[in-house]
């Protein structure tokens, strides 16, 4: 699969919805943008390491402006998993996997497939055991 820096909106997806929807996210500091904006920095940040270890050092500013904004971007929760499923494929890499953010985010990923499955008509029908 080919590596690149996610956008802005990827990110933005998955803040967004942490911030609204997943109290399992207690290590979250506080909903203010400022928080919000540095959280994304660093998930930003993760991306651009993990393809500096993949290309060389100062590769990721080739693929896009590193200049990262937050901004609220409500989407639909099968489109937040699918996005953060993106940006945790693209920070994989050695030492990526064992930082607190990755791990974190592998986290919510798992609660938030967790819910959409258990909503689904087809998992309700089916036999327990």
């Amino acid at each position: 699969m080919k590596k690149f820096i996610v956008s802005d909106k990827t990110i933005n997806r998955v803040l967004t919805w942490v911030v609204e929807n997943d109290a399992g996210a207690t290590w979250l500091e506080d909903e203010a943008a400022e928080s919000l904006a540095r959280l994304g920095t660093s998930m930003l940040e993760l991306n651009c390491d993990a393809i500096d270890q993949l290309c060389g050092y100062g590769e990721a500013a080739e693929y896009r402006p590193l200049d990262y904004e937050f901004q609220w971007e409500r989407t639909s929760e099968i489109q937040v998993l699918k996005s953060l499923q993106c940006w945790l494929e693209q920070c994989l890499g050695d030492r990526i996997a064992e930082k607190d953010l990755y791990s974190e985010m592998k986290a919510i990923e798992s609660r938030l497939a967790r819910k959409l499955v258990s909503e689904l008509e087809s998992y309700a029908a089916a036999e327990w055991g």
